[in-house]
């Protein structure tokens, strides 16, 4: 699977910066920890959150690793 990765930052009131990392990878981690492809540095995470993958042509699967669940728009 091959993703981007864009990591946005506010740089001042009214500015904001982007860096894109292109992740290969079977599955892309989401979470706390600083091993995940896309860390969130919020307590509100868990260490490992979630896995995506993709389950056939341009399908993908979401897995949720925390008790709590995972909301997806």
């Amino acid at each position: 699977m091959h993703c981007l990765v864009r990591r946005i930052t506010r740089k001042s009131r009214t500015g904001v910066g982007h860096a894109d990392e292109t992740v290969e990878a079977t599955s892309l981690t989401i979470g706390r920890a600083t091993d995940q492809h896309v860390f969130l540095p919020d307590l509100h995470v868990a260490l490992r959150h979630a896995v995506v993958r993709q389950t056939s042509g341009e399908r993908f699967s979401v897995q949720a690793k925390t008790p709590s669940g995972l909301q997806i728009n």
